[in-house]
């Protein structure tokens, strides 16, 4: 058998290590491309893309992975390989 929420956690981790995907992207995945997540949910489907979304964007593997992905980026700069300003992982602000 599948397990549909490993899955599900899987994929969000890999979509917020990416750097390509707010967490209402992530979010909305969740949402419309989870095949079990219609079934007898607590709290709905709502929530529980909201809850898996947030806990990944705020893993610590995710964290790490963009402080070390950070600090490479200053190396960069540093050499004047890099831009002085850009996208350095997920933003907390939404």
């Amino acid at each position: 058998a599948v397990d549909f929420e490993r899955m599900d956690w899987a994929i969000a981790l890999h979509l917020a290590k990416s750097g390509h995907y707010a967490r209402a992207d992530i979010e909305r995945a969740l949402r419309e491309g989870s095949p079990h997540i219609e079934h007898g949910r607590p709290g709905g489907i709502e929530d529980y893309a909201r809850q898996v979304s947030e806990r990944a964007w705020n893993a610590p593997e995710v964290l790490e992975h963009w402080r070390g992905h950070g600090r490479e980026i200053q190396q960069q700069r540093a050499l004047g390989r890099a831009p002085e300003r850009g996208r350095e992982g997920p933003s907390h602000s939404l």
